[in-house]
């Protein structure tokens, strides 16, 4: 009776997420100033052609953006969003900071009312098509999320995964395990990682008159402890657990796998967190070597147009799931020592603390802008 019981609550989590996913989600593109309407154009036309995405006409929204009375005082845009009935707002701002401009990025989803993307470019206008190309690219991760219902989308933290090693190689080992774990996580579109979120955000939450703190505060705790038993020089042995909030029961899980092959360990472990939270995975495989690939890629692409923190991000993803070869250990130096600024850390693209938030490096005692420079002799040394 148990296992069908069973059966039949993973049926209905399927067809419910199936219902979702195969609507298409209705997306509306916003341009926060006049000079934005190019940058408007350009994506307009790469995502025109995308499955799964309807995007809504440009002259309903502004009309609803000016019934709404919207402006930079009053930057109601969940309310946008709801108005037009919506699952997701992409706003775009182009902003003079002194003689540079920078290209402001945000998507937001509306039915949780979290901002999922926010990304923040140096902008000459140059090759503004190939630049479209390949940032609509980035965003194939997020849009499935926006239409998963509020009520079956799952917030979840990766809290640590902690090495039981007091090491240099521990430590590496934990920044990598970790990475991986939000990577492999984020894939899954009921899942909203917390820390995928703070490694974006530069307080778009308040700005854009959002509180999404009810939902976050909901957030299923996922730590563990790496090589509890003692190390090998072959395998790697997880034992995390699941905290639900509000005093759940907790979920113990353990995986374990070749150390040189952290990917597959990551994979193992996402898997039996899909069965513990009853959902309906919708990876059908992570290719560590297509990923790793794709991460070098994107790395490249980030700093070409300047977003370091993004970079920074990909390269040691694509090192933590196996490219380990001198052009990834360049492009990973490159990310961080070109981040270096003596201006804010604002100025140089790159965000405080957010990549040290996201991956656990201990707190370094030296000002924020040069955290990145840290890292990068980490990495030279």
């Amino acid at each position: 009776m148990k296992n069908i019981l069973f059966f039949l609550v993973i049926l209905i989590s399927t067809l419910r997420l199936a219902a979702q996913t195969n609507r298409p989600a209705r997306l509306a593109l916003v341009s926060e100033s006049p000079e934005a309407s190019t940058v408007a154009d350009v994506l307009t036309a790469e995502l025109s052609s995308r499955k799964g995405l309807q995007l809504l006409e440009r002259n309903e929204i502004e009309k609803v953006y000016r019934e709404q009375s919207l402006s930079a005082g009053n930057k109601d845009y969940l309310k946008l969003g709801q108005v037009l009935g919506a699952d997701g707002l992409l706003l775009l701002d182009i902003v003079n900071e002194g003689t540079n401009q920078s290209l402001n990025i945000r998507l937001m989803a509306v039915k949780p009312g979290v901002v999922l993307v926010a990304e923040k470019f140096l902008w000459t206008g140059k090759n503004p098509t190939e630049w479209a190309s390949s940032f609509t690219k980035h965003l194939d991760l997020f849009l499935p999320k926006l239409t998963v219902l509020v009520k079956d989308a799952i917030p979840i933290s990766v809290v640590n995964l902690r090495s039981a090693i007091s090491s240099a190689d521990g430590l590496e080992t934990e920044r990598q395990l970790k990475l991986l774990t939000i990577q492999r996580l984020s894939r899954e579109p009921q899942l909203f990682v917390l820390e995928r979120q703070q490694m974006q955000l530069l307080g778009e939450e308040k700005e854009l008159k959002l509180d999404d703190s009810a939902f976050w505060n909901g957030s299923i705790l996922l730590e563990g402890v790496v090589d509890q038993n003692g190390f090998s020089q072959e395998t790697v042995t997880i034992n995390a657990r699941l905290t639900p909030p509000k005093g759940g029961s907790l979920m113990l899980l353990e995986v374990r796998g070749a150390r040189t092959n952290l990917a597959e360990v990551i994979n193992q472990l996402a898997v039996k967190v899909n069965t513990a939270l009853q959902v309906s995975s919708t990876v059908t495989e992570w290719n560590a070597v297509d990923e790793a690939q794709q991460f070098f890629e994107e790395a490249n692409w980030a700093l070409r147009w300047g977003v370091f923190v993004e970079a920074q991000v990909a390269a040691e993803s694509a090192w933590a799931l196996g490219r380990r070869n001198s052009e990834t250990a360049t492009l990973r130096l490159r990310a961080y020592s070109e981040s270096v600024s003596l201006q804010s850390p604002i100025d140089s693209g790159y965000s405080e603390n957010y990549f040290s938030k996201r991956i656990s490096i201990p707190a370094i005692p030296y000002p924020e802008r040069f955290r990145p420079l840290t890292r990068a002799t980490e990495l030279f040394l």
